[in-house]
């Protein structure tokens, strides 16, 4: 008993120390992005828009946004000159799901200043079972998840190349990392973001650019706001699982994670569990998070059996009353 009390408190305080150091890294900066300029999809609102903000209070010199929807573009930009009046705030009008997305980017950037973070914030959601999720909106979600973060990394990668710099974040989810029962196509482009970055880290890394993965849970967003009037019952209750976070705390733990060159970024205890126990090959930033990642891996995939189980049952419950 005594010796099963002494791992608990050894594993407990191995997970109190971990949250300190991460915490003392996520202060430390080692690629401050002030005087940087960054390109940012999505950014008409939720996480991208509060990227631009963050960013720009933290001594970036521009922020180019893109989104399909120009009219709230502009708007954007209207109040980011109000609150930011002697930066640079661009806006490009594209649907990065469209198949010419690339060349029309490379076109609307050449009288630009060379992009230093790109973010990738694009995305769409959809919540249904397979059987329930046609083809067509299958190809719609990769269109814009997936190629649309394809299109616009190639559109800004050549430039990066030749300077030997730049940085570019992929804005997954928790989706991405866990299996959630009515996200089948959604999930499926989340976990493939990940797959893209961590080859895209090893091809780059040769040319001193540095790619980085964000897994926000349900944030507080208007993209949020409508996919909650799609959710049943059943992805509501597994749902609440997971906390609801703003998109100003996402915002500024991506851009920490940028500044202290993190791959994976995570954004509460739940993210931390799903970052270590997933981490796998994944690059790692420093010898203390490859530590903490070994010694807590095995410990976090048993917590996560759990969940698993628990949903599972969940999941027979709900079908078996509907049936």
């Amino acid at each position: 008993m005594e010796c099963c009390l002494t791992v608990l408190g050894f594993i407990a305080g191995l997970i109190a120390v971990s949250l300190v150091v991460s915490y003392l890294n996520s202060m430390r900066k080692k690629h401050s992005i002030k005087g940087k300029h960054l390109l940012i999809t999505g950014g008409s609102s939720g996480i991208g828009k509060s990227i631009a903000i963050e960013s720009l209070k933290r001594g970036a010199d521009s922020v180019t946004l893109l989104a399909r929807n120009k009219d709230k573009l502009k708007l954007v930009k209207e109040e980011l000159e109000k609150q930011f009046t002697n930066k640079s705030i661009n806006i490009l009008s594209v649907d990065v799901g469209h198949s010419d997305a690339e060349n029309v980017i490379k076109k609307l950037l050449k009288d630009m200043p060379p992009v230093d973070v790109l973010i990738n914030s694009a995305g769409i959601t959809h919540t249904a079972s397979l059987t329930n999720t046609d083809r067509k909106m299958f190809e719609s979600l990769y269109a814009t998840n997936v190629l649309g973060s394809v299109a616009v990394t190639r559109a800004i990668l050549p430039a990066m190349k030749d300077r030997k710099s730049g940085h570019i974040v992929f804005i997954s989810s928790q989706a991405g990392q866990f299996p959630v029962y009515g996200y089948t196509a959604y999930s499926a482009t989340k976990f493939a973001l990940r797959g893209l970055a961590e080859v895209l880290a090893m091809e780059l890394r040769p040319h001193k650019i540095r790619v980085s993965i964000s897994f926000p849970p349900d944030t507080d967003t208007p993209q949020l706001d409508e996919e909650l009037k799609q959710r049943s019952g059943l992805v509501k209750e597994l749902a609440s699982y997971s906390q609801t976070i703003k998109p100003e705390q996402v915002a500024s733990e991506v851009v920490s994670g940028i500044e202290r060159g993190a791959f994976g970024i995570y954004h509460t205890f739940d993210g931390f569990m799903l970052n270590t126990m997933t981490s796998g090959a994944a690059p790692f930033s420093s010898l203390w998070e490859l530590f903490v990642q070994v010694m807590l891996m095995g410990l976090f995939r048993l917590v996560a059996v759990c969940y698993l189980f628990q949903f599972n049952r969940i999941v027979k419950r709900n079908l078996k009353k509907n049936n």
